[in-house]
């Protein structure tokens, strides 16, 4: 099977991630961020898939991951670092924000 071919199976609304590795928590927190960031782009929100304007990824100054998601009533933010959680007030410090749309300077909240 050629790369053509691999890349055809993926439908073209979907993200794809290639490192499964990350499944395990082997990377950094903004590693997890994308990895969670693409498998829940990835699931259903309702009738449709988790749409980019949803979804974000902050890096903060201290480069920590945190996912962030619109749950249609307001944002919340996915910490993983060692404490693991999720919380409803933004990150604080965040250096970029982004996701596979558009790349923001600062959190937009």
């Amino acid at each position: 099977m050629n790369s053509n071919e691999l890349m055809a199976v993926i439908d073209p609304n979907h993200v794809a991630q290639s490192d499964l590795l990350y499944l395990r928590h082997a990377g950094s927190t903004i590693d997890q961020a994308i990895l969670a960031y693409g498998t829940l782009r990835n699931m259903k929100k309702n009738n449709n898939i988790w749409q980019p304007e949803d979804l974000y990824i902050i890096v903060t100054k201290s480069y920590e991951g945190f996912l962030t998601i619109n749950n249609t009533l307001d944002w919340i933010y996915i910490n993983f670092g060692k404490r693991k959680t999720i919380q409803t007030n933004p990150p604080l410090n965040p250096l970029i924000t982004f996701n596979e749309i558009e790349c923001l300077g600062l959190w937009k909240e």
